[in-house]
């Protein structure tokens, strides 16, 4: 169950920069951290991968977040553009 977190959470760090979809893999990742670590105390095994996985888990829900409210501003700024205006409005957020 540990190696399994540890998996999730390395698999979900580079999916949060993935709108959305890295939120809902990181909140997977913790889940699977959360029970590997209790699974892991009741049986007095190393925790160490099982923390590891979480806290990855946890730095994949704040990349996630930090990726999906970056591309709904840029939606939200960028509405009804169209054109070079549309390629301007990307090009004035990136620069941000």
């Amino acid at each position: 169950m540990s190696l399994a977190a540890l998996i999730l959470g390395i698999l979900a760090l580079p999916c949060g920069l993935l709108p959305v979809l890295g939120i809902i893999a990181a909140i997977i990742a913790i889940a699977v951290g959360i029970v590997a670590l209790i699974v892991a105390s009741r049986k007095q095994a190393p925790r160490a991968y099982a923390a590891t996985g979480l806290v990855l888990g946890i730095l994949a829900m704040i990349v996630g977040n930090v990726s999906t409210t970056m591309v709904s501003r840029a939606v939200d700024q960028c509405q009804g553009k169209e054109g070079d205006a549309l390629t301007q409005c990307i090009n004035e957020i990136g620069s941000k």
